[in-house]
């Protein structure tokens, strides 16, 4: 009764909406409703101690060992962390972290070989409970992620042996030489392997915590869902809820600092580290808003110090006082359009004519032929991205720019759906995109106009889930086609060949997408092991022109980074192998 102006005082207020069918079906989707000032902000922010954030995705979960997507690991980069990490803006070097040197061959961290990593564990390092870090946390936390062999673990289980030889629960190529030692024995040499120890699935967390639990025990293919709505790290921040902290999901994530944080909390303390912003932040809200307009009033009124603003958008958000806009920012992160090879749940759904509809490789040739690359660019990214030649994007060893591309022609793909003989049955088929997410529906609208004007028989519908909601489906494999975009785990050819194309089982192709290429998966592996670069440059265009052949996705844009953000925000860089992080504003 009064429709949403009936809120009056500034607050955020959950909202129910419950849809009831003729058969008596019904359904319940929840938003959050924010009433905000609509006076423009001055010069300064309203709370100089707290840092709000308004984004468009809900953490999946807050278990390292399990998360893999973008929205969570905002929240664990900042609450948990790593044996080494990125110096700050340089993707190609790394410091300690909670190690207290970076393992090299000079410094004996790395054996001759290149097979065995020592790394010395920094002490005096405490979890928000207060326990102290040592060796065995270490080894119990890469030990689970190999055991549970969910998510992110595939990465470490390339190059770590998984087997148990003598039964004590720890996997025989983690091996703790004393309370402050762990040497790591990997099946072959891999420089790789540094950059992947500084992904978020490689974050350290209390044992006694996880086993207090329930959870001291993994198991494989078993998430702890005792630790997935709560942190126990050394990071910068916390969600213990005697700080206040906390995940009420679908609205926010509250982080509080962690007053005894290692590295410490004052000017001069956090300038050792290599940070020029004064002062620090004691608060973070990191709110979701699927809204791009709403965003944008908490933007310009200063309720937001950052708000993920689409690009386009970003004109208007220009004209908004105390703004500070950075831009071109490189990218290492790629944008497509996927297809499941064996759809689950066809009959119940009705999302397509079979379970195998895309395995069908002149369905999906067809398919990449309607997608109409250049609009797409130009009118829904506003020409802040370029159209990819294959998995690897520009920037990285092995990007061709000579290499294949798909390019919009309808005559090619009505040749490719006759050959698949659905020109005459026609087909209906739903494509997902996460809610929110405005680019990923203007791509899939494109392609739904394309191929609906070339047959009557054509069918496309869109369908928008909640991004927790949308990962929950992928994974059971009844989302028969989607738009998705893949950032950079480590900064490696391999990060992106590997995810996007090899099937072996347990891996993102044939868990999520149902296909598998022997002669693609051979050729990733041997580029993997390849030490010439000029050599292993020559493997991965290979690699390109083989997905290419087989049509395995539409490579719809490698984007442009950019950043809009209130100007008394400072202390920000980028990196594009992680997110924000906080300690350093």
């Amino acid at each position: 009764a009064g429709g949403f102006s009936s809120f009056s005082v500034l607050g955020s207020y959950p909202v129910k909406l419950t849809v009831t069918s003729d058969e008596n079906n019904q359904d319940t989707v929840y938003r959050t409703i924010r009433v905000i000032s609509e006076q423009s902000s001055d010069s300064k922010s309203p709370n100089s101690k707290v840092y709000t954030e308004v984004s468009i995705g809900d953490p999946r979960t807050l278990d390292p060992a399990v998360a893999y997507d973008s929205a969570s690991g905002g929240v664990l980069s900042n609450t948990y962390e790593t044996l080494v990490f990125y110096d700050r803006d340089q993707e190609d070097k790394l410091i300690p972290i909670l190690a207290t040197e970076l393992p090299s061959v000079s410094n004996g961290g790395i054996s001759q070989d290149g097979m065995t990593y020592t790394f010395k564990i920094r002490q005096g390092v405490t979890f928000h409970d207060g326990s102290e870090m040592d060796a065995d946390d270490v080894v119990f936390s890469i030990n689970r992620l190999l055991v549970m062999g969910l998510g992110p673990s595939w990465m470490y289980a390339e190059l770590l042996d998984d087997t148990d030889e003598d039964g004590d629960g720890i996997v025989d190529s983690i091996t703790k030489i004393d309370q402050y030692t762990v040497q790591f024995q990997l099946k072959e040499a891999a420089p790789r392997f540094l950059p992947i120890m500084a992904y978020t699935a490689g974050s350290i967390v209390s044992k006694d915590w996880v086993s207090s639990k329930g959870c001291g025990v993994p198991v494989s293919g078993i998430e702890c869902e005792a630790i997935e709505k709560e942190v126990m790290g050394t990071g910068p921040y916390t969600m213990n809820e005697d700080y206040g902290g906390r995940w009420i999901p679908d609205q926010y994530v509250f982080m509080q600092y962690y007053p005894d944080y290692w590295r410490g909390w004052s000017d001069s303390e956090r300038q050792s580290t290599g940070i020029s912003a004064k002062g620090f932040i004691e608060s973070v809200f990191v709110k979701k808003n699927i809204d791009p307009t709403s965003r944008l009033l908490e933007l310009r009124s200063g309720n937001a110090d950052y708000v993920y603003v689409e690009p386009n958008y970003v004109d208007e958000a220009l004209t908004y006082d105390n703004i500070a806009y950075k831009s071109p920012l490189p990218s290492m992160s790629m944008s497509q359009i996927s297809f499941t090879h064996d759809i689950a749940n066809v009959d119940e759904t009705g999302a397509a004519p079979s379970s195998d509809f895309f395995a069908n490789e002149d369905i999906r040739k067809g398919f990449c032929y309607s997608f109409d690359y250049d609009s797409f660019i130009n009118d829904v990214v506003d020409n802040r991205g370029q159209q990819p030649r294959g998995p690897i994007p520009e920037g990285m060893l092995g990007y061709n720019p000579n290499g294949p591309q798909y390019s919009y022609d309808l005559s090619m793909a009505e040749m490719h759906f006759r050959e698949a003989g659905v020109w005459d049955t026609g087909f209906s088929v739903d494509a997902y995109y996460n809610l929110g997410n405005d680019v990923r529906l203007g791509g899939l609208l494109l392609l739904e106009n394309a191929i609906e004007s070339l047959n009557p028989k054509f069918d496309i519908e869109i369908q928008g889930l909640e991004w927790p909601l949308f990962l929950d489906k992928l994974k059971t494999k009844e989302i028969p086609m989607f738009m998705l975009g893949w950032g950079a785990d480590y900064s490696d050819p391999h990060n992106f060949a590997h995810p996007f194309l090899h099937g072996a089982e347990g891996y993102y192709p044939s868990t999520y997408l149902g296909f598998q290429y022997d002669d693609l998966d051979d050729l990733i592996m041997q580029a993997a092991a390849e030490q010439d670069p000029s050599t292993r440059e020559q493997m991965y265009y290979e690699i390109a022109e083989l997905e290419h052949e087989k049509a395995l996705h539409i490579w719809a844009y490698q984007p442009t980074g950019y950043r809009l953000v209130k100007d008394w925000v400072n202390g920000w860089y980028h990196n594009m192998m992680h997110g924000t992080l906080y300690y350093t504003l």
